[in-house]
């Protein structure tokens, strides 16, 4: 009997919700919701009212959260701050300030570099990619850190 009456209270409330965009202003119709579903390692985007430049914006951002996968910064990050905290928050703040070199680092994959050249969907690759090494170096200073900590606290600094 419990059970009956939580999924009848469940199914109200779901009924009731209405569907918000990111900014929280009610959406008029289903037609205005972004579907992203993944078949093949690649994004399937549904929409019936939505242009072709978001879609390919979209779509770099999913490649980029799929593909890009160079840990450099982490890796500058996490050593300098192992063998010296200070040099690694400033070693952190630098490889923060400035964005992936715009070939080079990317790794967008092969049967994608016809669709780099759109603006739109690099714009989306390039942004999300970026942030992406936004978070890498400072989880790579965090685990210098973390790493310098423990290795103080246990052995002392030499």
């Amino acid at each position: 009997m419990n059970k009956l009456i939580i999924t009848f209270i469940f199914i109200t409330f779901i009924t009731n919700m209405k569907a918000q965009d990111i900014s929280g202003n009610d959406l008029k119709s289903n037609s205005e919701i972004i579907f992203v579903n993944f078949k093949n390692d690649s994004p399937i985007i549904k929409s019936n009212n939505i242009d072709i430049s978001s879609k390919l914006y979209i779509l770099g951002k999913a490649d980029a959260k799929s593909y890009y996968n160079y840990y450099g910064s982490f890796t500058g990050s996490f050593f300098t701050s192992l063998v010296l905290p200070p040099a690694g928050l400033i070693t952190a703040v630098v490889l923060t300030a400035y964005p992936p070199k715009d070939h080079n680092n990317l790794t967008i994959p092969e049967f994608r570099k016809p669709l780099a050249q759109k603006p739109e969907y690099f714009q989306g690759y390039f942004d999300q990619a970026s942030k992406m090494k936004k978070r890498r170096t400072w989880a790579g200073f965090c685990v210098g850190v973390s790493f310098f900590s423990a290795g103080y606290l246990m052995f002392g600094y030499l």
